[in-house]
């Protein structure tokens, strides 16, 4: 039978734990008459169930029929990409064809007649969304893994502009911590900073260890004893419970283990290293050791005054390196990311 775990970001897997909390958080602002938000940015840890959260998203607004939904390249004209796409969806090209708006547009791949000059594509995607507005339809909007370009810091005004003209537009935006921050930061795009963002933590242990245990036909102390290995860290639970359904047990025994340790390895935690500062990186290998340290023992060991090591936990705690399961005591957040360290520590 195939696997139900799958290893292949951006692929959703047949074995999955939807984020209902979140999800709902996000549906029930965009259903309101007066929307409180039409912008939501989901961010998290590399591996943390973005997409996954995304795909959902998708999925249940492509159910109906009062919402169109578009999923652009953030690598791509923003703007350019949302109105061809628009335009060759049924409800928008028959704006076109009714001649409601007649205009030449070579960005579309074809040239309309118009007495008026060439339309940009934020005033064409102006006019669709007047016209769905009339047929009372809302647009949402997908970018996954935005980063800080200049495609989306254009799009961002152009979103803002039309949100201020009452207009049926609405943006669910994902992306790493580090890249998320950058985007808000920008001096011209403040108005991110005040958009509700949704941190992906661990999931759920308890329903972790119920998917284990439907779909590896075991009892739930022995799902509940590999659900804790995971530490709640969503590809972890896909990692693990690939391996496990492929070799045909349920111990983690020095094989699975191995495999384990090389598939983080391979396709998150590398990666995830390479991302942070050496100061960062000083800081988290203090933490990992013994499993947790104290954070005034932390201070100490590195040398580092109480208010500089607390801006460094704090960025560190965004990103879902760390956690602190206690007050006062910080450990490390992720499955065998201490061996990790320890291994990576003897080629640097």
């Amino acid at each position: 039978m195939e696997n139900p775990f799958v290893l292949t970001f951006g692929k959703e897997p047949i074995e999955t734990i939807r984020r209902n909390e979140e999800l709902s958080v996000i549906l029930d602002s965009f259903s309101q008459e007066i929307p409180s938000n039409q912008i939501f940015v989901i961010t998290g840890l590399r591996g943390s169930g973005k997409t996954v959260l995304l795909t959902s998203l998708l999925k249940h607004y492509e159910n109906e029929s009062d919402w169109m939904v578009e999923d652009l390249n953030p690598e791509v004209d923003l703007a350019k990409s949302l109105v061809s796409k628009l335009y060759h969806d049924g409800v928008a090209k028959s704006v076109f064809v009714k001649g409601e708006l007649n205009f030449s547009f070579h960005g579309l791949g074809v040239t309309l007649n118009s007495e008026g000059p060439e339309m940009d594509p934020e005033t064409a995607l102006e006019r669709m969304l007047v016209y769905l507005k009339r047929k009372k339809k809302k647009l949402l909007i997908t970018i996954d893994e935005a980063s800080n370009t200049p495609y989306l810091r254009r799009f961002a005004h152009t979103f803002q502009m039309l949100v201020r003209m009452d207009l049926p537009i609405f943006l669910v935006m994902t992306g790493l911590f580090e890249n998320i921050d950058k985007i808000q930061n920008e001096k011209d795009l403040t108005f991110l900073l005040r958009a509700p963002k949704i941190y992906l933590g661990p999931l759920d242990l308890k329903s972790i260890a119920r998917r284990y245990q439907s779909t590896l036909n075991i009892d739930f102390s022995k799902a509940a004893e590999l659900s804790l290995f995971t530490k709640g860290y969503a590809y972890a639970f896909q990692a693990l419970g690939y391996i496990l359904y492929r070799e045909k047990t349920t111990d983690i025994n020095d094989k699975v283990l191995s495999m384990f340790d090389d598939y983080m390895s391979s396709y998150v935690y590398e990666k995830i290293w390479s991302s942070i500062s050496a100061k960062e990186k000083e800081v988290v290998k203090v933490v990992a050791e013994d499993g947790g340290v104290l954070s005034s023992e932390a201070e100490r060991k590195l040398g580092m005054p109480h208010n500089v090591f607390c801006v460094y936990r704090d960025r560190l705690l965004k990103k879902g390196l760390i956690i602190s399961p206690a007050r006062g005591i910080v450990s490390v957040g992720l499955p065998r990311f201490d061996a990790f360290i320890e291994q990576q520590s003897q080629f640097e």
